[in-house]
């Protein structure tokens, strides 16, 4: 199960060990890491960037999708966007290996 995060909950929600995915609605690559991620058993949430401007802000993000991993209310990693330009070089299959690679490297499986 999915679940939002937002500006009133993030503090709680950042002292486990979580997959945090920053996306818009109208996003069609957020829904594609949406897909990505909901096939992991992990700890996830989302922040709506049309809505969370406090915490696009804080973590600086600046380009959507965007995956960051946290343990202990500390950043332990970082899965930024790639460029549209860039989607036919670096297909998702791809994205789905380096996520799910990067969430048993940090131990975050459930």
């Amino acid at each position: 199960m999915v679940s939002e995060m937002t500006h009133q909950n993030y503090r709680d929600i950042i002292k486990d060990s979580v997959v945090v995915e920053y996306y818009s609605p109208q996003c069609e690559p957020c829904e594609e890491m949406l897909h990505i991620l909901s096939k992991l058993d992990i700890n996830h949430y989302r922040v709506n960037a049309n809505v969370e401007d406090y915490l696009m802000e804080k973590y600086r993000i600046v380009g959507l999708p965007c995956v960051m991993y946290f343990k202990d209310s500390k950043i332990i990693g970082f899965r930024g966007t790639i460029p549209y330009e860039g989607l036919d070089k670096f297909p998702y299959k791809k994205m789905k290996e380096l996520i799910t690679a990067d969430v048993e490297r940090l131990n975050l499986v459930r």
